[in-house]
C-alpha cells in the first residue's frame, strides 16, 4: 500500500481517537468536580488539543483539590496532599496490542500540551515486572489503564494493574480504564478472554497462586471504577470510492467497533469487496431515469432556466448518448455550458467517435484493477457479445483459457457487465471504454487485437496488413 493510503488510515484513526481523548477529558473532569473549560474559536482540527488541555488544566489542579472528590470512591485521604509526584500520568498498557495506535496517540498528545506523562517505550521480555517501573507507578498523580484484548494474558500488565489498585487505595491515586475493543463485562465477571487468561496464569503459578489471587482482587476492584468503553461510539461513516480490502479493514474492521445507531456508508465499484467485509444491506446505485437525468444534466448545462428551450432537441442526444449515468451527464453538461448551438451539434458528433476523456478515465479505473484474463473477457464483451447468452459465450472464452466463470462474477462484482435473463449486458460507456483501450494500442488497424467496424475488418483482410 503506498504511503498516500497509509497516511488516509492514520488520519482518519487519529479523528476516532480525538473523540475518545475528548470523552476520557470530560470523564475525568466530571469525576472531580473540575470545570470543563473549552476554546469554541478552535476549529474540530483541534479538539484533540483542546481535550489534553483539559486534562493539563486537570493535573495543574489536581494538587489544590480536595481529596474527597477523588474519581474512586476507593481512594484514601492520607497524605498525598503532601506528595511530590514525578509523572502526572502513568500510562498502562499491553505493547502488541495498542504501542503502535492508540496509545501511541495517547502519549503523544498528553505530552504535546505539556502534561508530564510516562509509557514504557522498551519491549517487555519474560514475566518479572522491574522494582523501577512499580515505583514509577507509585510517583504518578494519575493512571490510564488501557484495558486490551491480550492485556490480562500479560502477567507484566497484571502486576501493574495490582500496584495502581494498591495506590489508589492508600495514596488517594486516581485512575480511569479504558476498555479497547474490550467487553467491560467480561472483566467486571473474569469471562471470556479473562478466564482464558487466568486458567493460563494458574498452570503457569500453581505454586504461587497467591499472585494470581492479587491479580483477580485487582481487576474486582477495576471493575468497580468507572471507566471508558472505546467501544461505543455513536458515529456517522462515509467511506466514498473505497477499492481495497484493507481500507475497509482499516477504517471500519467490524460491527462491534461502534456504537448502536451508528452508521457506515461505503461506496465502491466492487461489490465482492462489501461481501467480504458482511456489509448488510447492500444497495446497487441504478442509472437516473429521463427526468432525473435530464434534471442533473440541465443543472450543468445551464445553471439557470433561461434559453433553455432552442437546446431541447439537442439536450435529448445527449442524454441517450449518456443513458443515465451520472458522472457523464454531469461532465457532458459542464463542457457545453454556455456554448452555442453550432458547438454543441459538433461536440455531440465528436463523441461519437470520439469518448470524453473525463469520463473514460473514470470509467477504466475498474478495468485496469483487472487482471489479464478478465480484461480479455471484459473486451470481447464489448467487442463480440454483448446482449448475448451468458452460457454460450463461458464455453467460447472458457476454450480460449479466460477462465470465465471466476471472470464473469468479478466483472459483475465491479458492475462493468450485468446479467439480465442470463443475457451479458453492458453500459453504452463501457462499451466504448473498451473500444478506446483498443484503438489506442495502435492506430495501425492490422495492429489492433480486436477490430468491430465491417470496414476495417474489410480493409485487414483484403489488403493482408493483418499483424499476428
Amino acid at each position: 500500500m503506498d504511503r498516500g493510503l497509509l497516511s488516509l488510515f492514520s488520519r482518519k484513526k487519529l479523528f476516532f481517537f480525538e473523540l475518545v481523548f475528548d470523552k476520557i477529558t470530560k470523564i475525568v473532569l466530571f469525576h472531580l468536580g473540575i470545570p470543563i473549560f473549552t476554546n469554541k474559536s478552535v476549529s474540530k482540527r483541534k479538539l484533540i488539543f483542546v481535550a489534553i488541555r483539559n486534562v493539563s488544566r486537570l493535573c495543574g489542579m489536581i494538587n489544590q483539590k480536595a481529596l474527597s472528590s477523588s474519581i474512586s470512591p476507593m481512594a484514601s485521604s492520607s497524605s498525598s496532599s503532601t506528595h511530590q509526584w514525578k509523572y502526572d500520568v502513568f500510562i498502562s498498557f499491553r505493547g502488541e496490542d495498542t504501542r503502535k495506535s492508540f496509545t501511541d496517540h495517547l502519549y503523544t498528545a498528553l505530552c504535546q500540551n505539556g502534561i508530564n506523562t510516562f509509557m514504557d517505550d522498551r519491549l517487555r521480555r519474560g514475566e518479572q515486572i522491574s522494582p523501577l517501573l512499580l515505583n514509577t507507578i507509585k510517583e504518578s498523580r494519575f493512571s490510564i489503564i488501557i484495558f486490551s484484548d491480550n492485556y490480562a494474558f500479560s502477567g507484566w500488565c497484571l502486576d501493574e494493574l495490582a500496584k495502581i489498585i494498591e495506590c489508589v487505595k492508600v495514596m488517594g491515586h486516581k485512575a480511569l480504564p479504558v476498555f479497547y475493543n474490550v467487553d467491560p463485562s467480561h472483566v467486571r465477571h473474569q469471562s471470556g478472554s479473562l478466564a482464558e487468561a487466568f486458567a493460563k496464569h494458574e498452570r503457569v503459578y500453581r505454586d504461587k497462586m497467591e499472585k494470581v489471587v492479587k491479580w483477580r482482587e485487582a481487576l474486582t476492584e477495576l471493575a468497580t471504577i468507572s471507566g471508558w468503553d472505546s467501544r461505543n461510539r455513536k458515529v456517522l461513516i462515509i467511506l466514498d470510492d473505497v477499492d481495497q480490502r484493507q481500507q475497509m479493514e482499516e477504517l471500519a474492521g467490524d460491527h462491534h467497533w461502534f456504537g448502536l445507531g451508528s452508521r457506515i456508508i461505503i461506496t465502491t465499484r466492487d461489490r465482492h469487496l462489501l461481501t467480504c467485509q458482511e456489509v448488510d444491506p447492500t444497495y446497487e446505485a441504478k442509472k437516473l431515469d429521463n427526468d432525473e437525468a435530464l434534471k442533473l444534466f440541465c443543472l450543468h448545462a445551464f445553471r439557470h432556466k433561461h434559453g433553455m428551450e432552442d437546446f431541447w432537441q439537442l439536450c435529448g442526444h445527449a442524454l441517450n448518448y449518456t443513458k443515465g449515468l451520472p458522472l457523464a451527464l454531469k461532465v457532458l453538461g459542464s463542457s457545453l455550458y454556455a456554448k452555442s448551438k453550432n458547438e454543441w451539434k459538433s461536440e455531440l458528433e465528436k463523441l461519437k467517435q470520439f469518448p470524453d476523456k473525463e469520463v473514460q478515465n473514470v470509467l477504466k479505473t475498474s478495468f485496469e484493477g483487472l487482471d489479464d484474463s478478465e480484461q480479455n473477457i471484459f473486451l470481447d464483451i464489448s467487442f463480440f457479445y454483448k446482449g448475448h447468452d451468458k452460457d454460450f459465450v463461458g464455453e467460447i472464452l472458457d476454450s480460449c483459457g479466460f477462465f470465465f466463470s471466476i471472470g464473469i462474477r468479478n466483472l459483475e462484482d465491479k458492475s462493468l457487465i450485468t446479467i439480465s435473463e442470463n443475457k451479458l449486458c453492458m453500459h453504452d460507456l463501457l462499451q466504448e471504454m473498451g473500444w478506446e483501450i483498443v484503438r489506442q494500442k495502435s492506430e495501425i488497424l492490422g495492429k489492433r487485437s480486436r477490430l468491430r467496424a465491417h470496414e476495417d475488418i474489410n480493409h485487414v483482410l483484403t489488403t493482408n496488413t493483418f499483424w499476428d
